[in-house]
């Protein structure tokens, strides 16, 4: 045995002290798994970091905060400047807003324990350097990661607009999704107060009133129905909608282009067509421009007139674009030409949202 050690011996002193196994996780049935029973008792908290400078936010963001309640389902991303203590700690004060908080859970970070000591909060901590420890709030910062790539990439806005899309797709799954009790998050918050707002995709083209700044730049008879696209909910502290959306308008962006920073506004009134368009992305179809292409076609030309991906917009209006949104999916892969078999008839983008 002192030769090679093999089979290992769970007597032998080298075999136990040189292999060490790692404890493997169990699923534990939902009859077993700890559950809170009030909004509040279990906040799960965590930081998402961004190191480099293209990732910095509409008002250069580093961080943002994502805050979960366990009883409720709710949550939400909320940028911050850094991944500090006092950043965390105003994030979840807002997300609970009137409502005492029982006790957090974090990854153990060291942001997150000083924000527990100084409110003086139970501080339940997972196993450090163990996904699996903590996954009821990996799979909720995953799930919410994924949709924030989807909404930039449906709208096709450029990535320091992610401050906008995260809380978006945090917000959209709160009034959305249906749990197996037939409510939604917003619902076991607000029992008594139920989301009265417009459901309405990341980056969509809709008409809005500006405020009243605004509106005295227009003429006495120009249109109060100014082309605008959505950004999302205006959430007040608790996590309460009260009718105001954020939106910019679209000939902000003509005007400023793309890489600018493009004013964006807080309104009430929005109009929200049937047909599901995005018009930055109708307005790189209707320039030529096409969506990033596999690296292997990155070389081929990209047609007469066409013009380099991801350059800013700053012509004037665009023309519609002629067809329907033509979905396509990555020409190599192995279920490719099932895919397309498959979502053949969602040609347009109002079908595609149905």
């Amino acid at each position: 045995h002192h030769i090679c050690h093999f089979p290992k011996n769970p007597y032998c002193p080298i075999c136990v002290g040189a292999n060490v196994p790692q404890k493997r996780f169990h699923r534990k049935s939902p009859d077993e798994k700890e559950r809170a029973e009030n909004f509040g008792d279990l906040v799960m908290v965590d930081h998402l970091v961004f190191g480099k400078e293209a990732e910095a936010g509409y008002d250069g963001e580093t961080a943002a905060v994502f805050v979960a309640d366990d009883a409720t389902d709710l949550r939400d991303v909320v940028p911050v400047s850094s991944k500090s203590a006092e950043e965390a700690e105003l994030a979840v004060k807002t997300f609970v807003g009137d409502k005492p908080v029982g006790a957090v859970f974090s990854d153990r970070s060291r942001e997150l324990k000083a924000m527990a000591k100084r409110n003086r909060w139970v501080h339940k901590r997972a196993t450090p350097h163990r996904p699996e420890a903590h996954g009821k709030l990996q799979i909720r910062v995953r799930w919410t990661k994924e949709a924030t790539r989807c909404n930039l990439r449906q709208s096709r806005l450029p990535h320091k607009w992610w401050t906008f899309a995260g809380r978006h797709a945090a917000m959209a799954r709160n009034v959305w999704r249906k749990g197996t009790d037939g409510k939604s998050a917003y619902q076991r918050r607000h029992p008594d107060s139920p989301f009265t707002g417009q459901v309405v995709p990341f980056g969509m083209g809709i008409k809005f009133r500006p405020t009243k700044p605004n509106r005295e730049q227009l003429l006495e008879f120009d249109a109060r129905g100014v082309d605008g696209i959505f950004l999302g909910w205006d959430i007040q502290p608790g996590m309460a909608f009260k009718g105001d959306y954020v939106v910019a308008a679209w000939s902000d962006f003509q005007e400023l282009g793309l890489d600018a920073k493009v004013p964006v506004h807080v309104v009430r009134e929005i109009i929200v067509p049937d047909e599901v368009r995005y018009p930055i992305a109708d307005a790189e179809r209707a320039m030529g421009l096409r969506l990033p292409l596999p690296a292997e076609q990155q070389q081929q030309p990209a047609g007469d007139g066409a013009e380099a991906v991801g350059q800013p917009l700053t012509t004037g209006e665009a023309s519609e674009p002629a067809g329907a949104t033509d979905f396509t999916f990555h020409p190599i892969r192995k279920y490719a030409g099932r895919l397309r078999a498959k979502y053949a008839p969602y040609r347009t983008s109002s079908e595609w949202i149905a």
